[in-house]
This record gives structure tokens, sequence and C-alpha cells, in this order.
């Protein structure tokens, strides 16, 4: 096939009625699952073939992802129009149903196709002028052609990685403190698991009412203080009470007594703490969600808002994923969901994880093999009203020392601040 030559006439790289079918569809879902779906596989506007089709579906990215809006004919509009788009005026002409997945393997493999077609054209080139070897053209294209399946993917080579790990030991020599790293503010925490590293799982596990929350809602704090931009996932509290308890912890104030008439708050001394916590950058969510709605929402948080680390209260409280029935099929899902969260998206993840009396850590054979770090906290030996003690043991780390127990007390306005390390041990769990 010369340079200039067309397809055969049999074979079709276009199909623009199966992509306004996905665009009708999706209009009419109002975006939802289905963009999630689309989104989370790497659908991305430039496999649309008529250039308004992939104006239209990058509206509908940035209305649900970017600007966190519900999709209808009116917020497309206007995003178009932002866009420098006002012309284009899509309405939904068809509605095919259960049908819109098919249309999105047909627009997702047709651009496949065109960009195939494309290479071929490239490597015939490169063959006939004969400057290459064909083994280098053969791994050239390779990663080219995995990148149409994996487009996310941008492996970097072993002499890359070893200079980046090599400018990140000088780069913590520097500052004293680990570079890339995202801190919790608790001093041992943070030497034993050197911050929380991106790619990383950690959980912090306890029993209900053990301090999980509040131990979260500090580190979130922290880490927003520190300008690294923390997401708050609470599966279990609205987001109403843990700004309630926030604002609290920033006030220096019993929100608790004050809201039952027993105890009244200085003049602005709510208004400056509320002030404090909007100045932070910050995103609190509590959706109600799946494991697979969660993936998507962590990629639409890291790759739009900038997020470095997300928090997550907690890990058993997903809402079950469609065909999940048993407990322990369940929370393999949701840990395995947030591992790969984590590496696919560059990010630490630290998760509560709740347990039982009878059970501990319930099914803690995943959760421990997918953590980097994990750490219980528990009420301390002696725990009353007037002395508010908390335990709290690291007994894995992937990276470093373990076995370490500390205790942190917590304040009259709720949040937790580090008394001193009581027992350590030298012990290096390698993972």
């Amino acid at each position: 096939m010369k340079r200039d030559e067309k397809p055969p006439s049999h074979i079709s790289l276009f199909n623009e009625e199966a992509e306004e079918s996905l665009l009708s569809g999706l209009l009419e879902e109002g975006g939802g699952t289905i963009l999630d779906e689309c989104y989370l596989t790497g659908l991305e506007p430039v496999a649309f073939h008529k250039p308004a089709h992939q104006h239209i579906y990058n509206a509908m990215i940035v209305v649900q992802f970017a600007n966190n809006s519900s999709l209808n004919p009116l917020t497309l509009r206007d995003e178009l129009a932002r866009a420098g788009y006002p012309d284009i005026d899509f309405t939904s002409k068809y509605c095919y149903g259960d049908d819109i997945r098919a249309f999105i393997k047909i627009v997702r493999d047709l651009h496949i196709r065109r960009r195939l077609f494309e290479i071929a054209h490239r490597i015939q080139d490169e063959v006939t002028e004969g400057q290459e070897t064909a083994y280098d053209i053969m791994t050239k294209y390779e990663s080219v052609m995995m990148r149409l399946v994996r487009p996310e993917e941008h492996p970097q080579t072993d002499s890359e990685l070893l200079q980046e790990i090599i400018a990140e030991v000088h780069d913590a020599n520097v500052h004293g403190r680990p570079v890339g790293s995202v801190m919790t503010g608790f001093k041992t925490l943070d030497d034993m698991w050197g911050g929380m590293e991106n790619h990383g799982m950690y959980v912090i596990h306890g029993a209900p009412g053990s301090g999980k929350t509040t131990l979260g809602r500090c580190i979130a704090k922290n880490v927003a203080k520190a300008q690294m931009n923390p997401v708050f996932y609470t599966l279990e509290q609205s987001r109403k009470q843990l700004l309630r308890s926030m604002l609290g912890d920033e006030a220096q104030f019993n929100i608790f007594m004050g809201r039952i008439g027993k105890e009244a708050p200085a003049p602005g001394q709510l208004e400056n703490g509320a002030d404090r916590i909007t100045a932070l950058d910050h995103l609190i969510c509590d959706d109600q969600i799946t494991p697979t709605q969660f993936r998507a929402r962590m990629k639409r948080d890291v790759e739009y808002g900038g997020h470095r680390l997300a928090i997550l209260d907690y890990l058993q409280a997903f809402k079950r994923d469609e065909g999940i029935r048993k407990e322990h099929e369940h929370v393999e899902m949701c840990t395995n969901t947030v591992r790969e969260c984590a590496k696919e998206f560059g990010v630490p993840i630290l998760a509560m994880a709740s347990e039982s009396k009878d059970q501990g850590l319930r099914y803690s054979g995943q959760i421990e093999y997918d953590a980097y770090g994990i750490m219980r906290i528990e009420k301390a030996e002696g725990y009353s009203p007037h002395n508010l003690v908390h335990q709290c043991t690291i007994y894995k780390n992937r990276f470093g020392p373990c076995d370490i127990t500390f205790k942190i007390t917590m304040q009259k306005d709720g949040s937790f601040v580090e008394e001193g390390r009581e027992h350590e041990r030298a012990n290096y769990d390698l993972g």
C-alpha cells in the first residue's frame, strides 16, 4: 500500500453515527457512571473522528469532572460556549439504552484502527529507509502500540528511575526530611514511615470510637496547611459533620458543648476558625460510592484538582459493586481498588479501616498484604474523660522499622497532639 493510499473500501475507519449515538446516550444518562467508565478506560476526545464530537465529549468531561456539575443540555451548552464553540448545538437524537457500552467499544476500536493505520505507514517508511535495525523498529513501535491500549502509561527507563532515586536521597539530606513524600504532621509516624510515599496505600485501623476519623481529620488539616491539597472521602459522616469537627479543631473550641448551650465561644472565635478552614486548599467528598466510582473520583480529583493525598474514611464503608455478594469479596475489591488507585494515579492513599470486637481487623490478610504501612489506634490503658490518651502502634512498615508504639492525647477542641515515643524496637519489615 502506498504512502498516500487509503484503506480498502470494505474497511471503514469512521462511524460518525456511532459517535453521535454514544454522545446522545451519555447526555440522556446525565453522564454518571457511564461517563465514569469512558473516562476510566482512557477514552479521550481524540478518539472521536468528527472535530465537533471531540469538542462535545471534552465538554462533557469538563462538566462532570472539572466543574463537578450535573451533565445536561444546559451545562453542556454553557461549557461549549466557554470553550469557544458556541455554534456547536448538540441535541440528543438517539437513545439506545443498554447499547451505550457497545458504542463505547466501537468508537474506541475505530480510533485504534486509525492509529494503527498511521503507524503502519510510519513503519513502512522506516523499514524502506533502512537507517535503523529491524529490532530497533520493532521495539520502538511495540511501546507505541501498547500506549494505544494504555494511553496513561509512559514508562521511564531504568537509568531515569535510578537518577530519580539518587536525586531524592540528595534532596532529603539537604532539606532534612523526605522530599516528594506526604508528611502526616505526627513526628513518630513521619520518622517511621518516612512520610507517605506516592503510589502507596497506608492503613490506620481500630475499633469503633478509637479515634480513627479524628486522627485522619488531623492529618488532613496538617497536609492542607503544608499546601499539599488533600481530598477527604468520608463514606460514614456527612460533610457538615466533618466540617463541624474541623471547626472545633481550628477554633480550639468544644463544638459539642457549644451546640448544647453549655459553652459560648469568644467573639469572632468560630468565624475566624471558619475563615482559616476555607483558606486551606482541600476537598471533602461525602458521596456514597462503590469502589468503581471511587476510581473515577480519584482520577478526576488528581488530574483536575491536583490533590496530593487521598484520605478514605473508612475502607469497609464502600457501597457494594453490582454482583458482589460476600463480605470478604467486597473487602478484597475495596482494598484492591484503593491499592491500584494509589499506584495508577501516583498519590498516597491513607485509608481508615474498622475492626470488630471478635475479628480484629476484618479480613486483615488482604488489607495487610496490600498496604505499605499499617498503624493501629486504640484507647490507652487508664483512658477516662479526664485522661484522653490514645495508643498508636505501627506494626507494618514496608520500608523501615515497625513495632513502634507512641501516644497521642486528645485536646479539648477534639484534635490530637503527640506525647512522644513510649517504646521502640529495631525490627525491619522488608515487605
